[in-house]
């Protein structure tokens, strides 16, 4: 999965199961620093769908936003600017 932040802000990110055991058991764990226009490929070692959030520092206030990919080939986006965030997937062509 490739996981991009086109903001010009440093974030941290994590992915987790969406499953029945919900996105990760230990909140504060599994955060990766993603800068800002950096893009990274995501190894993924549990089944999907994945809930990707994001952790965005914006003048002292941390913004949480999130949403969930549904292939390993998905490509998820870190969007917006000064406090108004989202995270767009898109979805991989089938081939």
């Amino acid at each position: 999965m490739d996981i991009t932040n086109n903001t010009g802000d440093d974030a941290k990110v994590r992915v987790g199961s969406s499953g029945p055991q919900g996105v990760n058991p230990k909140p504060g764990s599994g955060w990766k620093p993603l800068l800002k226009r950096q893009r990274l490929k995501h190894r993924l070692d549990q089944p999907g769908p994945w809930r990707v959030e994001f952790l965005v520092q914006n003048e002292g206030e941390e913004i949480h936003v999130s949403n969930v990919a549904h292939t390993a080939n998905d490509l998820v986006e870190l969007t917006g600017s000064d406090g108004d965030y989202d995270v767009v997937v898109t979805r991989a062509a089938a081939g």
